[in-house]
């Protein structure tokens, strides 16, 4: 799941039988299944919340009982993503009442674990524990560590880590401005078809920036990779080029109809809206 809890809502939803075996497992006592299983029931919660749909007449706030449940026991076992989930829902009431000592609590004791994961060279430790000198979750803010986690964190190929490592190059936080280590440390998370990284690579190509000339097929050919690996904007600005033929694109309507409904089935507006307006204008 990773230290930033608020983004397991864009995790898929399991499916039928990838729920029941995740569910067995947990209750085998498995920790990191304990810990996926209670982000399961998060994300359906917050499906509930954000469609106003509910199914079989279950509560949000019943499955963030059980994810809180789930946290727990995976916590307890020394799982540092569930550790850093319950130092953040004490800090902010997230399915629990506020506590701050509890917080202070879950935050010390992952801390503590991530330490020594990442001083034992365990590159998903050392990238969560930049994220939290970050933010200054469970240790005072330092962006300078930051740097220097997502630095050895990146060296071992961790792709969130590059890219982390690349925004820090981009703005200075921790180490001096470098935009060519900064388009460095993107290119390597993008091949890796990290989609934020992907994204960074488009929009330098499209407008030039960090020492990168404008170049349309570059900025196409990475577009193209960050829709194909599922990013929402990269797909519906990939269906408004070839419906329109804009951004070097050769216009072709069949294929910019079918990345509009890849974004709009994401719950793309732009999307959406661009395809409204094409059946409109099919007429009866």
């Amino acid at each position: 799941m990773g230290l930033f809890w608020l983004a397991i809502t864009n995790v898929a939803i399991a499916g039928a039988n990838d729920f029941a075996g995740l569910k067995a497992k947990a209750e085998h006592g498995n920790a990191a299944a304990q810990e996926k299983l209670a982000t399961e029931y998060v994300n359906r919660a917050e499906e509930i919340r954000r469609s106003g749909v509910l199914k079989n007449d279950v509560q949000p706030v019943y499955l963030f009982r059980k994810a809180m449940y789930w946290f727990r026991k995976s916590a307890n076992q020394g799982n540092h993503d569930a550790q850093f989930y319950l130092g953040a829902s004490y800090a902010g009431g997230f399915g629990v009442s506020k506590d701050e000592a509890k917080s202070a609590y879950w935050y010390k004791k992952a801390i503590h674990g991530l330490k020594k994961a990442a001083q034992q060279g365990d590159d998903d430790a050392q990238y969560q524990l930049g994220r939290a000198y970050r933010w200054g979750k469970g240790v005072p803010e330092d962006k300078a560590k930051t740097a220097y986690w997502n630095g050895k964190a990146a060296e071992q190929g961790y792709a969130k880590a590059q890219y982390g490592l690349g925004e820090d190059y981009l703005h200075g936080w921790g180490v001096p401005k470098n935009n060519a280590k900064a388009y460095y440390w993107y290119k390597k998370a993008a091949e890796q078809g990290y989609d934020k990284a992907l994204n960074r690579l488009v929009t330098a190509y499209q407008y030039g920036g960090w020492g990168v000339p404008i170049n349309y097929a570059k900025a196409d050919y990475w577009l193209k990779k960050a829709a194909e690996h599922g990013e929402v904007g990269a797909q519906q600005q990939l269906g408004e080029a070839y419906y329109y033929g804009s951004l070097g694109m050769s216009k072709d309507k069949t294929k910019g109809i079918f990345w509009y409904k890849k974004a709009a089935k994401q719950g793309d507006k732009i999307a959406q809206m661009a395809l409204d307006s094409y059946h409109d204008n099919l007429g009866p």
